[in-house]
This record gives C-alpha cells, structure tokens and sequence, in this order.
C-alpha cells in the first residue's frame, strides 16, 4: 500500500514536471516569435488607437523584404511620446522600397511617377514639413515609412528618422487583440 502510494506521488510530480517544461517552452516559442506591445500615440490613425494592443511577429524579415503596405515596427533615436524609459520603437506603414523613388508635393505622394492612393489614411493628404520630397531614391537595404496620420506623424519624411535600414526594423504588426471589438488579423491597404 506504501508503495502504491509513493508511485503515485511520484507520477504526480512527473506530471507536474512535465506540465510545467512544456508551458516554459511554449513561453520561450512565443517571446522568440512574437512580442505584444502597446500602441503609443495617434501617428497611426484611423487604423491603430493609442493604447490599442498588437501582436508583432519579429521573425517576418529574417530572410525577406517588407511588402508596401506592410506596418512595421522598428527603432529610432527619436525620443517617443508616452513610450517606456529607453524604449524607443515607431510603428509605421512600408511606402517605399529598395530603388523606389518617392515624391511628395502638394499633399499627394508619389512611387516610381504615380500618385500613390491614400484613401486608407486619416485625411487623405500628406505634407512635407521641410518642403517638397523629391526624387528621394530609397536606398538598398533599406524602407521608407509613413504613418496613416500623415499630418501628425514623425516619419521618413524628417531627418531624424529618414530611410529605415533593415537591421532597426524589429517585426511586422500581424494582428491587434484589444479592444476585443477591434480584434482581428491585419489586411494591406495595397493588397486587393
């Protein structure tokens, strides 16, 4: 009976154990795949909401360029309203990339020559804070990101930020999961 007893202690603890090793690495799967984060702002507007929830999956670029369209999250040197002490992460919109060449002026944008739709933005018009953008040749290796809310956003268009090189940009924004009446996957403005 005693040791009856003890086996069955000892197939307990094996299930614990094991319970326990398989939630650490379902864990350590998901930190090295995805990261939640917080949307800080309203640069992204009328799309993202300052305080929406995200997912973003970090391994989207490992071994392929971002599509136009795409959102992504990368680092700056900029300082962030409202972010966490020392991080410093912007969630932008794919515009341009390696060899397109962008123009801005009189409120509309243009890719390669053509007047790029911007129906999905907040207001439909983009200004050029330093003066008209021309010719701007995205660099290899590099993307040219806008926010939606192209009158209220720190983006390419400033010095500070300018081309994005592959090796800030940290993952690509997949879904948001709160709120819950907004949950849902991600769809490309350019894609139809």
């Amino acid at each position: 009976m005693a040791a009856r007893k003890q086996e069955n202690q000892k197939s307990a603890l094996r299930g614990w154990l094991t319970d326990i090793l398989v939630v650490v690495i379902v864990a350590a799967v998901i930190l090295v795949f995805i990261r939640p984060t917080i949307i800080s702002g309203d640069s992204m507007l009328p799309k993202f909401f300052d305080g929406d929830y995200v997912i973003v999956y970090k391994m989207a670029y490992h071994s392929k360029m971002p599509k136009k369209g795409d959102v992504v999250v990368f680092e700056t040197e900029e300082e962030v309203p409202g972010a966490e002490e020392g991080e410093k992460l912007f969630i932008k919109r794919v515009i341009g990339l390696p060899g397109d060449v962008i123009d801005i002026h009189d409120g509309q944008v243009y890719i390669n020559g053509e007047k790029d739709d911007q129906g999905y933005t907040r207001d439909g018009v983009t200004d050029e804070p330093d003066g008209d953008l021309k010719a701007h040749k995205v660099p290899e290796g590099t993307i040219f990101c806008l926010g939606d809310n192209r009158l209220n956003s720190m983006d390419s268009r400033y010095a500070g930020v300018g081309d994005v090189s592959m090796e800030r940009v940290t993952g690509k924004v997949v879904m948001r999961i709160y709120p819950f009446g907004r949950f849902g996957t991600l769809r490309n403005p350019y894609e139809r």
